[in-house]
């Protein structure tokens, strides 16, 4: 059993409780007065950090737990360092304290972007055409201008111009030529640095940005100057509102905590990865803090999958550090949401004979949600039937109209609808009959959960964590990523075996009853966080497990 391979490895994970080797991870599974730890005179406070509480993965996961939280033991703050997002009044309506984002530190340029995109997202066809005509008359005026008003002026300054230099040039040759020689010298150097010529007439702030722009600083030295901006005010609230453990979520999350707890003296810091690390070989220079400077230096690390643990083993994090904790879902709850099937279908108006397949994810380019219209057009030309494929997720990278385009070019757009972002999607997973993931990357995806918490089988790529959450043969089936025909066969299989497909749901359900329950998630995280909050000495300032590390160097 893979349960029992985690545990031979020493991973720890809290569906068998078997604690991580060293010190934190002992008391991690430890209860305050097991562990004889002093008791606290106040709730231990948590800070987590995440840049938005838009509607994802992450941040609905987020929304399950901290609201279940116990309030006597642990003080759980959000801060969001970007944006709110819609899901803070939810987390705020829970009683769940969310600030930011500190006004220092929203970056204009994100506000810039965000009104490009809404722009850009308006039908400008006609005004383009507008724009471009009265371009082209601009540019004719100018030429006109340019040739019969301007040349000959400008023949005539330059004439009078040699004739002063004529007369000046026996007065002042004698007194300029020391001069003139240092300029020289001066301008070389200038040239050498590549500021502009013509720094000595700007003013203070175009001097600044003359000077920003002629040296040309890399990237790198502007990605770690924003860091430590945007760290520097969560740092003044970590001194000031006495946090005890500081949690991120998220790569950009992880940079900015690590830079605010040491900013603001130490304080114990956990960090959750929930995808695998393939965005390191596209920020390389992430993965480098990441590898050689952060994995050394937090004191817990958070995995959501054994995919996930495998890749931070590989980036050299230490095997007592790590922990396993699956995302959890309330069961009980997401089954009070859902709706019978027949009026699940009458309020989605669709009819009760037709196959239904769901696919919920954002529209990313790696979901692969271009894979699946291959082959959805594929099983169009073989199943006979009536099917529709309803896609629910926000368009993040502006993919819906390509999306479209190949709906109409393989004549699918009467069988695939696109929902966009919604909040009934237990509902929406009440009519399907089948659930589909086409993603070429996952962490331990949720919409799968929620999908087997539904009863639906799933048919899924192997990716990530996801051959931890379906079983191949038993509450679904696991295929290559973009492999087309391989999900065509499997979808066309399903679709005609509806036996099958009860027996695929019905055991799903009773995996994730017993293996991704929300409560269990819980516990995993007070356990984590009572260890680590145990680890930091309130009076003096100091966390025992810095102390540790540097007693080890």
């Amino acid at each position: 059993m893979q349960f029992d391979r985690l545990k031979r490895d020493g991973f720890p994970t809290l569906l068998g409780g078997v604690a991580p080797a060293g010190p934190l991870g002992k008391r991690a599974q430890q209860s305050p007065s097991d562990s004889g730890a002093r008791t606290p005179d106040r709730p231990i406070h948590v800070l987590i950090l995440i840049p938005t509480l838009n509607v994802g993965g992450a941040e609905m996961d987020l929304l399950r737990t901290v609201p279940r939280i116990d309030r006597a033991r642990f003080r759980v703050t959000v801060c969001t360092f970007l944006e709110r997002g819609e899901l803070s009044h939810l987390m705020q309506g829970q009683g769940i304290e969310v600030i930011g984002p500190f006004s220092s530190l929203y970056s204009f340029r994100l506000r810039l972007r965000r009104m490009a995109k809404q722009l850009l997202s308006v039908s400008w066809w006609p005004l383009q055409a507008k724009l471009s005509a009265l371009r082209r008359l601009v540019r004719r005026i100018s030429q006109q201008i340019s040739q019969h008003i301007w040349a000959p002026l400008a023949a005539k300054l330059n004439a009078r111009r040699r004739r002063i230099r004529r007369i000046l040039a026996p007065i002042f040759s004698p007194l300029w030529a020391p001069v003139a020689a240092k300029l020289s010298v001066l301008r070389q150097v200038v040239r050498r640095l590549n500021w502009p010529r013509s720094l000595p007439k700007l003013g203070f702030s175009a001097l600044r940005r003359a000077i920003t722009t002629g040296l040309k600083l890399p990237r790198t030295v502007v990605y770690l100057l924003e860091i430590v901006r945007i760290a520097r005010p969560i740092a003044l609230y970590i001194r000031s509102s006495e946090v005890d453990v500081v949690h991120t979520i998220l790569p950009n999350s992880y940079l900015v905590g690590a830079c605010a707890a040491a900013l603001a003296g130490g304080r114990p810091l956990l960090m959750s990865r929930l995808s695998l690390n393939l965005y390191q070989q596209e920020h390389k220079l992430v993965g480098f803090i990441e590898r050689r400077i952060l994995h050394r230096t937090v004191d817990a690390v958070i995995g959501n999958s054994d995919a996930m643990l495998r890749d931070l083993r590989s980036e050299g994090v230490n095997r007592s550090k790590l922990h396993l904790v699956y995302n959890g879902i309330d069961v009980r709850g997401f089954a009070n949401e859902m709706v019978d099937h027949a009026t699940a279908r009458r309020l989605l108006g669709i009819s009760n004979g037709a196959i239904v397949f769901t696919v919920v994810a954002n529209l990313h380019p790696y979901k692969g949600h271009r894979d699946l219209l291959h082959a959805l057009a594929a099983l169009s030309r073989t199943w006979g039937s009536d099917w529709l494929c309803l896609f629910v997720g926000k368009d993040v990278h502006d993919c819906l109209p390509e999306l479209k385009r190949l709906c109409l070019e393989y004549g699918l757009s009467r069988n695939v609808e696109f929902l966009g972002p919604r909040t009934d999607v237990p509902a929406i997973l009440s009519a399907s009959d089948i659930h589909i993931s086409a993603s070429h990357q996952e962490g331990l995806p949720n919409n799968i959960i929620e999908a087997m918490c539904a009863r639906l089988p799933v048919v899924a790529t192997a990716v990530g964590g996801v051959p931890e959450l379906v079983v191949h043969g038993q509450t679904g089936y696991l295929l290559p990523p973009q492999d087309v025909d391989r999900m065509t066969a499997a979808l066309v299989e399903l679709a005609r075996a509806p036996v099958r497909r009860k027996a695929f749901g019905e055991a799903g359900y009773a995996r994730v009853t017993s293996h991704f329950n929300i409560d269990t998630n819980v516990v995993a995280f007070e356990s984590i966080y009572a260890g680590l909050g145990g680890t930091y000495d309130r009076r003096s300032g100091r966390s025992r497990s810095a102390d540790l590390r540097a007693a080890r160097l």
